[in-house]
């Protein structure tokens, strides 16, 4: 029923601009045969959604925030706003090392993008949202805040890497990977790329809450940190250091958005 309803909504506002959405789920861990209905109904609520984004052609911002949704649920939503990803494979391994040319049925003009909070999504979304990122030109703000499986075991070569070259070669201004099991090296390899793109319009960067990050990636970020265009970067609640602040990092606790209440 709330699907059917969410459905009907946008297909009725084809004009909206503006869809923040959490679809929750209640289940009790420990009760497997209430787990499985929640899990069913949310699959059909994400029918329903995405059937009903396909109504909206004016959509500048999307926020689907804490709904454990999932890699194959992501897909749907994807392909909801245009995006042509039926060359990704389900499957990390076999991904392609190149991106897949991707389509977008009509470049809408997405402008924000907040997936945070959806702890179900694994290092296969991350080829999902690298075509997002090199699809929507206007695209200037991704939070993937509290995303912890996102960068799990993740294959710097087929996924990563991909992940962040899109990054720098797009308008990205502000990107929130806080809380996403990032390590030293995943975030050798974003300062790394950061620095070199001279280009990159990327200027807020939060990873923090990344708690496998030790000094090895301040070791990184004090050798690139010059190069780099950021003028904010949240690296709070890490290994990195035993102190709370160090010269050039914010070191407030951000949840990726902007508030205008820097503390480093």
């Amino acid at each position: 029923f709330i699907g059917l309803c969410l459905c009907k909504i946008l297909k009725f506002n084809p004009k909206l601009e503006v869809v923040n959405l959490t679809l929750r789920t209640t289940s009790d861990e420990d009760d497997e045969e209430q787990e499985h209905q929640e899990d069913t109904a949310l699959r059909e609520r994400m029918d329903r959604l995405a059937h009903g984004l396909k109504s909206l052609r004016h959509l500048r911002q999307f926020s689907l925030i804490g709904s454990n949704i999932e890699d194959s649920h992501l897909n749907k939503i994807a392909t909801a706003l245009g995006i042509d990803a039926k060359q990704i494979s389900a499957d990390a391994a076999t991904t392609s090392k190149n991106h897949p040319q991707c389509t977008v049925r009509e470049p809408l003009n997405l402008q924000k993008l907040d997936l945070s909070s959806n702890t179900r999504l694994t290092t296969r979304s991350l080829p999902l949202l690298s075509l997002a990122i090199q699809s929507y030109g206007a695209l200037h703000s991704l939070n993937l805040a509290g995303c912890s499986s996102l960068l799990a075991d993740v294959n710097f070569e087929m996924e990563w890497g991909p992940f962040v070259s899109a990054v720098t070669r797009s308008r990205l201004q502000s990107l929130s990977l806080k809380n996403c099991c990032l390590n030293d090296d995943a975030v050798e390899t974003l300062f790394e790329q950061l620095a070199t793109t001279s280009a990159s319009p990327l200027r807020h960067l939060d990873v923090s809450s990344n708690l496998d990050l030790t000094i090895s990636a301040l070791q990184t970020l004090v050798r690139h940190l010059p190069k780099m265009t950021l003028t904010r970067l949240n690296m709070y609640n890490t290994s990195m250091y035993n102190s709370n602040t160090a010269a050039g990092v914010d070191d407030g606790d951000d949840d990726g958005d902007d508030d205008g209440d820097d503390d480093g």
